[in-house]
């Protein structure tokens, strides 16, 4: 048994498919379906269900049970590699800024779970805006960004897209009438709690149709939804900031997304990045 072939195994599980897998792990598809043939051939198993000419791969009951073993076995080798360092060499740090306005659950869970799994490094997460946090990365104050991305690029990974939407009061007429969606001229006459955190660029609301008569403003989202919880006013802001007293409701016609994902400069950062992206990937799930 190779620990290669269960990382893949891990992939394409967590990937949903061989070719994602294939991208994460930086080798190609033949590979990956190799690694897949010869731990079936091993075990004398299926460990995955094939379908529309090999591009979606759902694991059976076994395949399932392996990779949760999988996972163990591979946090265990995590765990005893960092046993073994010399007793002066202390772990690498891995400073990550993250986006303020990311849901506070998600991010206290990946901050646990980095640590759980990668013993072998030293996880420093600190939050900060948009822009600060690209000042940090360039003045290596930071290693890895989890932030709002343009684009997948060279040394980035998009992990998820994530729409705005409107914010409402659970006691707003339009939730109380049942609307499950909106047009932005719903909205119109609507007063607006504005976000000092919002990665939107300036003029984005404007130009999406959007009635600017502001009803208040906060930078920080923890009280424009407190804000729009007491009926202050609507808020535009990703779905996973909703909570409490607050209903997130589509805008069909807002077409306003921000992309999630991590960037870093130095390439010995890849490597925490990857771990860091299968995590996060995990906890969306």
């Amino acid at each position: 048994m190779n620990l290669k072939y269960l990382q893949v195994l891990v992939a394409v599980v967590e990937c949903r498919g061989v070719s994602a897998a294939a991208e994460r792990l930086h080798i190609s598809q033949p590979a990956v379906s190799a690694a897949l043939r010869t731990l079936e051939t091993d075990l004398s198993a299926r460990l995955f269900d094939r379908h529309s000419g090999g591009r979606r791969t759902r694991p059976t009951p076994e395949g399932i049970k392996l990779y949760r073993q999988a996972r163990e076995i591979l946090h265990q080798w995590d765990a005893a590699r960092a046993s073994v360092r010399a007793p002066d060499e202390r772990p690498p740090k891995i400073r990550v800024g993250v986006l303020h306005s990311l849901a506070a659950a998600e991010i206290a869970r990946a901050e646990v779970v980095l640590r759980e799994r990668h013993p072998a490094w030293r996880w420093r997460l600190r939050e900060g805006s948009a822009s600060s946090l690209i000042a940090d990365l360039a003045q290596d104050r930071a290693d890895i960004l989890w932030t709002s991305l343009p684009a997948d690029g060279i040394q980035s990974r998009a992990l998820w897209k994530e729409p705005f939407v409107a914010m409402l009061s659970k006691r707003h007429p339009l939730v109380l009438g049942g609307r499950l969606s909106l047009y932005v001229a719903d909205l119109k006459g609507e007063r607006l709690v504005l976000r000092g955190a919002c990665e939107l660029p300036y003029g984005a609301l404007r130009d999406a149709g959007i009635d600017i008569r502001i009803a208040a403003r906060a930078e920080r989202d923890e009280l424009a939804m407190a804000f729009v919880g007491r009926g202050l006013g609507f808020a535009i802001a990703p779905r996973s900031l909703a909570s409490g007293e607050v209903v997130p409701v589509s805008v069909a016609d807002l077409g306003l997304s921000r992309q999630i994902g991590l960037t870093w400069k130095r390439p010995e950062m890849e490597a925490a990045a990857e771990a860091l992206a299968d995590i996060l990937s995990e906890i969306r799930r």
